[in-house]
């Protein structure tokens, strides 16, 4: 009567640490799977602007094929003091932060920003009429060299998951 069966303890405190485990396994696997998806995303995404045969062509890939080949719902190409405010310069889609500078939008010393937070989603400065629908947002510092203004690409989605802060 007094003899406790260790074996019957021993085999369930097993199969919690499994459960456990397993749990956490999956979660790597599918952290894995979404890291490799994206990749591939940004490869082909890479692969567009390659195949840009003019500079024109070239933002047309950033502006209508980029919201596709990376499953953003906004994208945006926004340059510093070349044009009336909030206005798009020309057919090419670019739009102009006439007045605000693109170190007031990153933060000084930034080329990288992404989150969920209002700065970044409600700026109808950056996504314009899309501001409204962006949760989630990817913004970063593009340098064009020479004397090319100071440029910046905008990446939002409806998804407020979409671009965790740090990523």
């Amino acid at each position: 009567d007094g003899v406790v069966d260790m074996q019957s303890f021993m085999i369930e405190r097993l199969r919690t640490e499994v459960e456990r485990l397993t749990g956490r396994h999956h979660a790597l696997l599918d952290a894995g799977r979404t890291a490799l998806n994206r990749r591939g995303q940004v490869h082909e995404a890479a692969s567009a602007l390659l195949g840009a045969t003019t500079f024109v062509h070239l933002i047309e890939v950033v502006t209508s094929d980029f919201p596709r080949l990376l499953h953003v719902d906004v994208v945006a190409l926004c340059v510093e003091d070349r044009c009336d405010a909030g206005r798009r310069c020309g057919p090419n889609g670019i739009t102009c932060l006439a007045g605000v500078a693109i170190d007031d939008v990153l933060g000084p010393g930034r080329d990288v920003v992404a989150g969920d937070g209002q700065t970044l989603t409600d700026d109808e400065r950056i996504f314009g009429a899309g501001s409204g629908l962006v949760r989630s947002a990817a913004l970063v510092r593009l340098t064009l060299g020479g004397t090319a203004p100071a440029a910046l690409l905008a990446l939002g989605s409806r998804r407020a998951d979409r671009f965790p802060s740090g990523q």
